[in-house]
């Protein structure tokens, strides 16, 4: 065993770190290693300039010189201790990680142990030489190690890396599963708040994690390693320094060695803080517009309930034929086209804020597309245009009756209103094993462009006219395409100067006949077929039952509305008294006696629902018919309106066939159970 002193075996003294990767040199990298814990004690220059030298750091040899696969350095050093017989190894892939530089490598090394006793006479240690042969970028595969110029990829590189990782705040670690350790860059610490310390890098991150986010974290890490996949995770940390929230993005990449083991990961962190941010910006501004939307929606609605009673006003003293029928008519198409366009609006904010329920069952195609075609053979008629179709009796589909009908029937509004008079229109229908397609073609000019790759974006319009005559608010389609993904479907176009296509393709619904599948039906489903065949019934029950003179209430703020209301109301026999607010409401009901009630739900004082609770309450209301009137047309907005005690929930503007047909119903109903007890 040599005795030597440390600067005779070392030959020059550590200086502070300069890192400038060169260098493969002649001169051996040389190490005075403890070996009760394989601490390097001293090492030379060339040594610190290829490993870098932190006096304010305890390094440790097999933390700097790490073998790719096999027994680490210190194995070899503890076997050269203990024999006292010096060891070698050759050619020996060894993986060197200097982060802040930007630099993770492989290098070819050769390596020499060779035990001595220092200058005391006591202290063992072993005298570590090694030399470079040659360098490459890591590859996950060490099997296949190749001799490159030593500078391709260090010295040209390297600086463009790190000032890439500094600029862009990215900080990068490296994992190694085999000793648990990590090594992180600078802009690591820097993006936690904390400084570099000797405490394990992962282990000082998780502590910062939030607990609702590490279990997730983690999670995805143990995935990756498990199936040796890349992982992703955005995740929140309280800041060591400040403790603010802040939100970082983790990318990583599994390492492995040429058997395939997993032997560590690498990736990087980065703060998307601002973006996160911006991103909930943007949620709350769309919250906003749908909520605006909805209002405004409701509040588009209220008049146009006095322009309706106006209408039927004039078509109730008209004669056939006369300039004041024309009129009556004409404000009845326009108030039908408002509130489709009142409608869109709607159901663009029912979409945004996640309030549109769909019930779906198994039906047959056939009837959804009679429904759409009877939306749409008005403006063909008028237009001229010829609309060919193939039928669909044996198709049946999986979807919400009433929300596919509005899908078909808005494509075909659109084929007819954007094809020229006398133009052709195909609804097509066709199957295979798993789809269900429905096309709509026309012939008309095609779409524009410009406008093709935001068709179905909101408030988009095709071939704007100036007279805007056949325009409408550009939400159709945004509302179609929404539609029929909540459907789990697809719907495509294809367009040109000869026409334009558009498809729908729905899942096709397993192969269960109609007649089992309405034996096999949910409750919602037996109501929704109990309400289809009561409506059909209703205009018969009108026609052939004579309704008799009621005593009525009618409550609305809106006094135009509530006054021709009213007239509208007497005009045919019934005693009508009116209220403007909840509680005049229910001053005038405990005062007198009514037969019905037709109560706005969206009133001063006190809303609808609150006075219908409180009627209902009452022995004298239990069974008098309430009728609910309001902007206000959502699925929660129907149930509160039950649950208050509403018989009927109608919406703006009101068409007063529904109420007549459906008070004619409850008269014949209340008829037919005191015949049945006489």
């Amino acid at each position: 065993m040599i005795h030597l002193p440390v600067t005779e075996a070392l030959q020059t003294q550590p200086v502070e770190f300069d890192f400038s990767w060169p260098m493969l040199s002649d001169k051996p990298l040389v190490a005075l290693v403890s070996g009760a814990n394989g601490e390097c004690i001293a090492t030379n220059e060339s040594f610190d300039a290829f490993f870098g030298h932190r006096s304010s750091k305890v390094r440790v040899l097999a933390e700097l010189i790490r073998f790719v696969e096999g027994d680490d350095l210190t194995a070899l050093v503890q076997r050269v201790l203990t024999s006292g017989q010096a060891g070698a190894v050759s050619s020996r892939a060894v993986r060197i990680t200097d982060i802040d530089h930007g630099y993770f490598g492989v290098v070819l090394m050769d390596i020499s142990c060779e035990p001595m006793v220092l200058a005391d006479g006591k202290t063992e240690v072993v005298m570590v030489k090694a030399s470079a042969t040659s360098v490459r970028p890591w590859q996950a595969d060490s099997a296949g190690l190749t001799h490159l110029a030593p500078r391709d990829f260090l010295s040209i590189n390297q600086d463009r890396v790190a000032l890439a990782l500094e600029v862009g705040q990215i900080g990068v670690w490296e994992w190694d599963l085999a000793s648990g350790k990590s090594v992180w860059n600078s802009q690591m610490y820097r993006l936690i708040g904390a400084v570099p310390s000797s405490e394990p890098a992962a282990e000082l991150l998780m502590s910062l994690v939030y607990p609702q986010d590490r279990a997730v974290l983690e999670a995805k890490v143990a995935h990756s390693i498990g199936v040796k996949s890349d992982f992703s995770d955005d995740f929140r940390i309280k800041r060591a320094d400040t403790g603010e929230l802040r939100w970082l993005a983790g990318r990583g990449r599994v390492l492995t060695n040429s058997a395939g083991k997993v032997i560590g990961m690498m990736g990087v962190n980065f703060d998307i803080t601002d973006e996160i941010n911006n991103q909930e910006k943007l949620k709350a501004v769309s919250q906003r517009r749908a909520e605006f939307l909805a209002t405004l929606g409701h509040e588009l609605r209220n008049p146009l309930a006095p322009l309706v009673y106006i209408a039927c006003k004039m078509e109730n003293t008209a004669e056939r034929g006369t300039a004041q029928a024309h009129a009556a008519q004409v404000i009845r198409r326009q108030v039908m086209q408002l509130t489709r366009l009142v409608e869109d609006l709607l159901d663009v904010s029912r979409i945004e804020l996640g309030k549109i329920d769909l019930r779906m069952q198994v039906l047959p195609l056939e009837e959804v597309l009679e429904a759409a075609l009877e939306t749409v053979m008005p403006s063909v008629q008028e237009r001229k245009q010829d609309l060919v179709r193939n039928p669909a009796s044996s198709i049946c589909v999986n979807a919400d009756r009433t929300r596919l009908t509005q899908v078909i029937s808005n494509l075909l509004c659109n084929a007819s209103k954007y094809t020229q008079v006398g133009g052709r229109i195909e609804l097509d229908v066709t199957e295979d094993s798993e789809t269900v397609r429905i096309s709509v073609c026309d012939n008309g000019p095609g779409i524009d462009a410009e406008l093709a790759p935001m068709l179905f974006d909101p408030f988009t319009q095709s071939r704007a006219t100036l007279d805007r005559a056949r325009d409408g608010l550009g939400m159709g389609l945004s509302v179609v395409k929404k539609l029929v993904e909540l459907h789990g479907g697809k719907i495509s176009f294809t367009t040109s100067s000869k026409g334009t296509s558009f498809t729908v393709a729905l899942r096709r619904p397993d192969s269960v006949p109609v007649q089992a599948q309405a034996q096999g039906s949910s409750a919602a489903d037996a109501k929704d077929a109990k309400d289809a065949k009561d409506a059909k019934d209703l205009a018969l029950i009108a026609l052939e039952s004579e309704l008799p003179h009621l005593r009525m209430l009618v409550v609305e703020d809106n006094l135009d509305a509530a006054s021709l209301l009213a007239g509208l109301l007497r005009d045919e026999g019934h005693e009508v008294w009116l209220a403007v607010d909840g509680e005049e409401a229910l001053h005038m009901a405990h005062a007198h006696a009514f037969d019905v009630i037709l109560m706005d739900v969206g009133l001063p004082k006190l809303d609808g629902w609150t006075v219908a609770k409180t009627l209902r309450a009452d022995d004298r209301y239990k069974d008098v018919v309430m009728i609910a009137m309001s902007g206000y047309g959502q699925t929660e907005d129907r149930l509160r309106s039950a649950q208050a005690g509403f018989d009927l929930h109608l919406t703006k503007p009101t068409d007063l066939n529904e109420v007549f047909n459906f008070l004619a119903l409850s008269a014949n109903l209340h008829a037919s159970q005191k015949k049945n007890l006489v």
